[in-house]
């Protein structure tokens, strides 16, 4: 499941990084476009702290149990 959540982040990310410098190329304003980015990659960083909600990452046990 950890490998699926990987994948997810990614694909969340590069999403994200790819239509905020599209935004940012092709705004008739740069601040605008630099307003949108910002934005969108705030979106993305909502949509990885949900997913680590929805699947959560796999925890390490400190312990060991003898």
């Amino acid at each position: 499941m950890n490998q699926y959540r990987n994948i997810i982040n990614l694909v969340i990310w590069a999403a994200a990084a790819a239509f905020a410098a599209f935004r940012i190329g092709t705004s008739a304003s740069f601040m605008l476009g630099l307003i949108e980015g910002l934005m969108v990659l705030i979106a993305a960083f909502v949509a990885h702290k949900t997913l680590d909600l929805l699947i959560p990452p796999a925890r390490q046990n400190d312990e060991q149990k003898d």
